[in-house]
């Protein structure tokens, strides 16, 4: 398996304004921890179904079920020092997220048009079950609307 993190790698660390704008540049901004916790999830969502495409868009890393599009993303990586956010859709009548990552916090549609837009942190690989279940409801949300 092939991962694209949108860039070449470089071993000198980015400028802020670098950082800021693409996602190789922050991914080699973040520190190693973070750096491999990002590459878990991103590969972790990747292989969770066979009709997964991952794109870098600027500081984001996105997935999409088949062709790239603005109806077929279901999430989002941002990379912060500390930490892997991701956003998901969802539908607040069906999702469930009993341990309250999300804590009922709502975006006005950054990445996606229907639906609402929701954020959790990852923060330890530890997490990973837990996070790939919240990403597989938006994932099979997107499905069904396809």
């Amino acid at each position: 398996m092939s991962v694209n993190t949108g860039g070449e790698a470089e071993t000198k660390k980015s400028s802020r304004a670098d950082y800021f704008l693409r996602w190789d540049k922050r991914l080699q901004w973040v520190d190693e921890n973070v750096q491999s916790l990002a590459l878990a999830v991103l590969t972790a969502i990747i292989n969770s179904q066979n009709n997964i495409v991952g794109k870098a868009r600027g500081k984001y890393y996105c997935f999409y079920i088949g062709n790239p599009s603005i109806r077929s993303i279901f999430a989002a990586l941002c990379l912060f020092k500390e930490c892997v956010k991701v956003r998901i859709i969802t539908d607040p009548k069906t999702f469930r997220d009993p341990q309250n990552w999300t804590g009922g916090k709502v975006f006005k549609r950054w990445f996606f048009t229907k639906g609402q837009e929701t954020e959790f942190r990852v923060e330890s690989k530890n997490q990973m079950d837990y996070a790939m279940e919240l990403i597989e409801q938006s994932y099979d949300l997107v499905a069904e609307r396809s």
